[in-house]
Order: C-alpha cells, then structure tokens, then sequence
C-alpha cells in the first residue's frame, strides 16, 4: 500500500539507478565522493558522461538528440546508453484505453477500460469497477466507508482508508489513512510505521505480535535539517522522551558533504504522509481499489508529480542536498523533473488568479 511507503522507508534504495551499491553510501564513518559538473580542465572520454578522478565524480550529461541520451550510473560506469526501455502495462478498470489489449481487466469502451459493475459476480477485486470490492460472496460490492466493520484487508475499504483488524482478521474496522491518535491501536505496525498513524510513527509493547502497535509521538531530528555528518552517532532524534539513532549517508555534492537521513516527524516526512492522503482522497471512485496506488492511477488523477516529488525528497533526503545542475540531471532527475512540474503548475495557478 501507499507504494510499499513502509518497506520504502526502510529499505531505502529501489530502481537500478540508485542499485550502485558505493562502499561509502552507508557507513558508520563516512567519507564521500564529491559529485559536479565537469570543469574546463577535465576531459570525458567519448560516450562517457563522467570521470572519476581520486574521490571527484565530474559529470556532463549525454546528448539529448544522440541515440543514447541515457547516463548509466551503475558502479559508477558513467557511460551513455540508450534510454532503457519501459514494459508496456495493461490498465484496470477506470484507467484510459485505446484497444482491448491494453485493458488487462474488463472491455475497453469509450476509451476508458469498464469492469464489472454491482452486483456483477467477481473472484478478484481488479475485476470490479472503482467503487467496488469483490466481497466474500463473489460479487461487486460498494466499497466499506470510513468507521465501518467487515473489512478483510485494506482493499475492501474505500481508497483512502485501511483495515484496522484489531480484534478478528476477517472483521476489521476501514479507518482513515493518517488519523489513528496515539495510544490506539494498529495492525499495520512494520519497523515503527503505520499508515493509520496521525503521527506515521508506532511502537510494539506488551504481548503485542505480528503487525499489531500503539500509534505513538514520531521521532524528529535534533538537529535542524539538513544536518550535516560524518557518522550515524551525529544523527540524533528525539520524541521528547526517547532518543533515536538515523544513518549518515553520503550526498551528490560539490563539496563531499554526506548528511543525516530525516526521521519520520521531520517535515520530508509528514510531507510524504500529507501527500498521500490528498491523493488517496482524489483516487475514491476514479481509481481500481487495488490501483489507489499506482502511478497510472497517481497519473489520472493529477498527482504522480506530487508523490514522486515527496516519496524522492524522503527517501532519498541527503541525495537531493546541494546538487548542481548535471547532478540534477543525471543522479536526481526525477526528484527535479517532479518539483519543477509542480512548481510550473503552481505558478501558472497564482497567474491565473491576476488575469
């Protein structure tokens, strides 16, 4: 859910062009590369788009208008290479079509992809349309609202609400993404996060087993943000009682500076949470159940931009600090791409309001 926000979190790096896999990325004492454009003394070979030099990583991106436009990272191989091809995917019902092989689920008419409707017999939820569920007794039935019991998972409850099963698996209760106060219980607590969690933070206490936790006050840094450092002990967080321990993670930097990894409280964070629920929100009755997070639907409902944005900037926070342009470019361009477009979309919104 939320596009594995969860395991995102934790496991940090996910797409080959972060798999590089650097001795230095996470250390207990760091010491980084620095990362800039190339200066007018460095000479890149042909085809290449950097050069390493002792601890300097100069860069120039690829030609846009060759036939390999793409800066292949991995290893620090810095060559250029075609663009990698994207497999091309069939859409749910509710999301757009041109023809019958691009709906995975259900016909393609007037250019959208029409599953089953309610009422309609159903063995999976990706058969119904949004709106609907597959219910336990097979057929398509109106997703279950907010504070309502008879969820079995999150997909049987509206897109911007989970399952809390609190007291039976097959009984659970469908609550609001982000709003479960603290002290109350959860059953989506993985490696201290819930999704339910006003706070986004939870703890395991007692007896408590599997997923089952307590939303609890989320953990901010202690220092102001971005914090600079050269170990993980320089990155300290409290929430107000307790002490935690992030990581100290080199950056794509000029200088070689490595910085702290935001906790969950900070506002990289919240920010991500935030932008999920909006989203989530704007997914209720346009997007599959199962799809509420999925790009496609992210797509069509006008909020890729946004997430991909935050989800890089929390993932990822000491990587997108100090970046020059050709760093931009060729590391964090889908952090950049994501922000510029949202910051056009805004700017145009404020114009528009002057006319």
């Amino acid at each position: 859910m939320l596009k594995n926000l969860v395991l995102a979190m934790v496991l940090a790096i996910s797409s080959a062009r972060w798999l590089n896999n650097h001795s230095e990325d996470l250390l207990s004492t760091i010491s980084c590369k620095s990362y800039s454009c190339k200066t007018s003394n460095v000479t890149i070979p042909t085809g290449s788009c950097g050069l390493v030099s002792g601890t300097n990583v100069y860069l120039t991106p690829c030609s846009s208008t060759s036939t390999t436009p793409y800066c292949n990272t991995t290893n620090l191989n810095l060559t250029c290479r075609a663009t990698p091809a994207v497999a091309a995917l069939q859409n749910y019902p509710g999301e757009p079509c041109s023809a019958q092989t691009d709906c995975k689920f259900g016909i393609c008419t007037s250019s959208k992809c029409t599953g089953q409707s309610k009422g309609d017999t159903c063995t999976l939820h990706e058969q119904c349309n949004p709106g609907l569920m597959c219910s336990a007794g097979g057929v398509c039935a109106t997703q279950i609202g907010i504070g309502v019991s008879g969820c079995r998972s999150y997909l049987d409850c509206v897109n911007y609400a989970s399952c809390n099963a609190t007291y039976s698996s097959s009984n659970g209760t469908c609550t609001q993404y982000s709003t479960v106060a603290n002290g109350l219980v959860v059953t989506d607590c993985q490696n201290g996060l819930s999704e339910m969690c006003a706070s986004g933070y939870c703890t395991k206490t007692g007896n408590f087993y599997g997923q089952l936790g307590v939303c609890s006050t989320a953990p901010t840094s202690s220092k102001t943000l971005p914090t600079n450092c050269t170990q993980n002990t320089d990155c300290l967080g409290t929430d107000g009682t307790n002490m935690y321990l992030s990581t100290c993670q080199c950056g794509y930097n000029s200088a070689g500076q490595s910085y702290c990894n935001p906790f969950i409280g900070d506002a990289p964070g919240q920010s991500l949470i935030n932008k999920w629920v909006t989203a989530l929100k704007a997914s209720a009755s346009v997007c599959n159940t199962v799809r509420r997070d999925a790009d496609s639907c992210l797509s069509l409902i006008g909020k890729l931009d946004d997430i991909n944005a935050a989800d890089f900037y929390w993932n990822y926070y000491p990587k997108v600090q100090g970046n020059d342009l050709c760093v931009q470019s060729i590391y964090t361009s889908l952090y950049w791409a994501a922000s510029n477009a949202n910051l056009i979309t805004f700017t145009v919104m404020i114009v528009s309001l002057w006319i």
